[in-house]
Order: C-alpha cells, then structure tokens, then sequence
C-alpha cells in the first residue's frame, strides 16, 4: 500500500484511530478507482507518461492517445470514467474535439479535464462553454490534479446513480 501513497499525508499528531480509519477508507478507494477507465489525450510522449504514472498509483486503468483521431477511435469503442484532453493536438483542436463528443451524443457521458499550456481566459471560456467540466493550465501541481480527477469522478458516478435511481422511481412497480 505504500507505493499507492497510502500514508503520504498523515501526520505524527494524529490519532491511532483516525490513522486507521483514514487507511480504511484510502484501500476502499483504490478499489473503486480500479473500475474507473481514464483516457489521456495529449501529444506529448512525456506529459502521456507523467499523467499515466500519477493516476496508475492511485490504482486507475488508463489509456493514452497521442491524438484525437486516436482518442475518438477509442471513445467510439470503449467506456471511459474521465477524459483528459490536452487543448493543442497535431491533427485537432481541443474545441474541435469537443465539438466532436457533442455530435457523438458523448459529451455528458464522461466528464473532461481539459489541460493546456495555454492560460488565455478566451481559451479556457471556449473550453467549458463546449463542454469541458474543467480545465487546468499546465504545467499542474500533482495534488491539485489527484483532486480534480477523484472529484470529478465521484461527481460523475453520483451523477450516474441519481440517474439511475430517478429511473427507478419513474418507473411503474411491478405486479407480483
């Protein structure tokens, strides 16, 4: 467990207890993460391997694409938990890309973390007005985006269960 950075953040001055719990509660995760498929696309071979390495250790399946072609391929054929989307591809604009997962109906099926170079307010406002979740400027602080990728995940699976749920709700019961 150590290698998943189970006990990074816990301190000499906490509890047993809470150190226990918290252990508990981080094995919980990695085992959920484990049903959880993220795709990277992004051109760079390095970034694809930074980001490949920091979600693998917290026990995430990830898949990289080096282009959109690629990634939309891909999309096209497997379920994904979470895309990251690098905004300047060779063969594609991010927004482009975007566009595309809308014409594919696929834009809400996943949430996207759009990650750029760039920090221009207008490319971050295109970004999220065709339906990116979030966006974060490279290069990222590691912990900072863990956390966007573990919220957005869990925003998108309780998205799902509610969905699932009102479904359940709108339906008529069954007759025994």
């Amino acid at each position: 467990f150590f290698k998943h950075g189970i006990l990074d953040y816990h301190l000499k001055s906490n509890t047993v207890d809470y150190i226990v719990s918290d252990v508990i509660e981080l094995i919980n995760r990695l085992n959920e993460n484990a049903k959880e498929t993220i795709l990277v696309i992004d051109d760079s071979k390095v970034v694809r391997f930074v980001i490949k390495s920091l979600l693998e250790i917290r026990n995430y399946t990830v898949v990289t694409a080096q282009d959109a072609t690629e990634g939309i391929a891909y999309l096209k054929k497997n379920d994904v938990s979470l895309l990251i989307l690098d905004m300047e591809l060779p063969d594609m604009h991010g927004t482009k890309v975007l566009d595309s997962l809308r014409n594919l109906a696929y834009i809400n099926n996943f949430p996207t973390l759009v990650i750029s170079g760039s920090n221009n307010p207008s490319t971050v406002r295109k970004a999220l007005k065709k339906g990116a979740s979030d966006f974060l400027k490279k290069p990222f602080i590691y912990e900072e985006f863990l956390l966007k990728i573990d919220l957005l995940i869990k925003s998108s699976n309780w998205q799902r269960t509610l969905k699932i749920q009102k479904k359940q709700f709108a339906s008529p019961p069954l007759d025994s």
